[in-house]
This record gives structure tokens, sequence and C-alpha cells, in this order.
């Protein structure tokens, strides 16, 4: 097998398991987080996806 091919092969091998292990199972915890009045907002596992945006401050 050619040399680039080789490497071709072993990036995408290891995308794959990167991405399967970041969806995959596991024990899931709830997460607290501190919204913009510094209170503490837990997100509990809803069994959906949930997205997260983290705005700064300009100026």
């Amino acid at each position: 097998m050619p040399k680039s091919k080789r490497f071709l092969f072993f990036i995408v091998a290891a995308v794959t398991s990167l991405l399967l292990t970041a969806c995959g199972g596991g024990d899931e915890e709830e997460m607290t987080l501190v919204n913009e009045n510094w209170e503490e907002v837990t997100v509990t596992e809803s069994g959906k996806p949930t997205v997260f945006l983290h705005f700064t401050g300009v100026g």
C-alpha cells in the first residue's frame, strides 16, 4: 500500500474512532452551568441532543 493511502486510511480511522467515542453512550451525569445572572442552571438528561452557545461580551 502506498504511503499516501496508508496515511489517509490512518486519518479516516482516527476521525471515525473519535466520532464514535464522542457520540457513544455511557454514564451521563447532570451538568451544571452558570447563566448570565451567575445563577446555576442544571441540565438533565433529556434523551435529546443539546446545543450550548457561549457568547462573550464585546466592548
